[in-house]
């Protein structure tokens, strides 16, 4: 399978497109106007404590302040601490979250200092890899440290995921020193799209590249460089006289028709989808699908091609959360069994955690998918407000050149 990944810069918005064989399957957005970084790593102070509720409010610099769950840690008010930001920071009216929990994403593996753990990716299933991994890196890690394998682990040669350990070992010890001897809290490491753009999407199964975005361009390159990103992956630098990759590949027109309410299916059936404020909700109908068996083959018919659409359609709008599927009533268990399996091997290829619940008694669907970033309705939600914005601040200036005229 030819896989191409597509990086643009729109404005305050970074979009990272998945083409596997000339079809997008999956699309993520990040805020590049956000203050705060998912995932990124701040020597914090600790400014007040609220015991009864095991939290406390701290100082990460430039008058930011954060929220910390203490769950159960003891501190007191001034403390330096070394905390990170939750990766999922989707709420813009919740205050900013962060953890004394780190982990520092690599391309192979996460290094968690203090967690004393070997954990291994839920996509690795052969009980043979994952025990050789666990081995592997329970033979390297030192007395405390824990690790999370990432799902492109199985793939990687020892000596690779060996260097990458050391050097996240090195850059967490710099951090320690820092927080030592640095009393001002701040930015110890940051997290942007770029590194997204390399621990989720660039493993050895991507063959391309394709960005206009000449800083992520050069950081793809120290990647490289640095056997962060494997080196025979082609990165290529648009712009000038190119045609905009996401035109080319379809991104935008993927992304356009994602927006839409009423998807059609193959069989002549579609579903609906509505976001209400705490979840996502699919209504699958039989439309025009036309019978050619019993109702109950219509109703599996249709269920499975609406399973699969779902799911493409979570990914390509990065919807996160709760999600529900109300799919067509069907009678018999192992139709009901099957629909379950196809949503969970369809939802495999996401680069999301996932987790199907299976059918309730009414027949829906329960199924849950991580958040990470922005959601595409929120991109198209910041584009408008910023089109206004624009667009009010050219009245202005209109209004201020006519007022300057007609005074002289």
């Amino acid at each position: 399978m030819e896989r191409i990944v597509i990086a643009e810069r729109r404005k305050s918005v970074a979009r990272i497109a998945l083409v596997e064989d000339g079809r997008v399957s999956e699309i993520r957005y990040f805020d590049l106007d956000a203050a705060e970084q998912g995932n990124a790593v701040y020597l914090s102070r600790v400014k007040s404590l609220q015991p009864a509720l095991d939290v406390a409010f701290v100082d990460i610099g430039s008058g930011r302040e954060a929220f910390l769950p203490l769950e159960g840690q003891k501190v007191k008010q001034g403390d330096y601490l070394i905390v990170q930001g939750f990766a999922a920071q989707t709420n813009p009216d919740k205050r900013y979250r962060v953890s004394r929990r780190i982990g520092l994403a690599g391309r192979w593996l996460v290094y968690q200092p203090g967690k004393g753990k070997i954990s291994v990716s839920g996509e690795i299933r052969e009980a043979a890899v994952r025990e050789r991994l666990k081995t592997l890196l329970g033979g390297w890690l030192e007395e405390g440290e824990g690790a999370i394998l990432r799902t492109a682990a199985a793939a990687a040669s020892e000596s690779e995921m060996a260097v990458e350990l050391e050097a996240l070992r090195r850059e967490w010890r710099e951090m320690e020193k820092r927080a030592q001897t640095e009393h001002t809290p701040g930015m110890l490491r940051s997290y942007g799209y770029e590194d997204e753009l390399i621990g989720r999407f660039l493993n050895k199964t991507v063959q391309k590249v394709l960005t206009d975005d000449g800083a992520c361009y050069r950081h793809l390159l120290q990647a490289k460089e640095e056997g962060r990103l494997d080196r025979e992956a082609e990165v290529c630098l648009t712009g000038g006289q190119d045609r905009a990759p996401g035109v080319l590949y379809g991104v935008d027109t993927a992304e356009e028709k994602a927006l839409h309410r009423v998807h059609w299916l193959p069989c002549g059936g579609y579903l609906t989808v509505d976001y209400c404020e705490a979840l996502t909700v699919y209504d699958v109908n039989s439309g025009k699908a036309n019978p050619k068996g019993s109702g109950e083959e219509t109703a599996l018919k249709v269920n499975l091609e609406a399973a699969v659409a779902a799911a493409r359609h979570l990914r390509l709008c990065n919807t996160g959360g709760i999600v529900i599927i109300d799919f067509i009533d069907m009678a018999q268990p192992e139709h009901r069994a099957l629909l379950e399996e196809t949503l969970k091997q369809t939802l495999k290829e996401d680069s999301s955690q996932t987790k199907v619940y299976g059918l309730t008694r009414l027949g829906l669907m329960e199924l849950t998918r991580k958040r990470a970033g922005l959601q595409l309705r929120q991109v198209k939600e910041k584009s408008i407000r910023t089109a206004g914005q624009e667009n009010r601040a050219r009245q202005d200036e209109g209004r201020k050149a006519k007022n300057g005229q007609d005074a002289g």
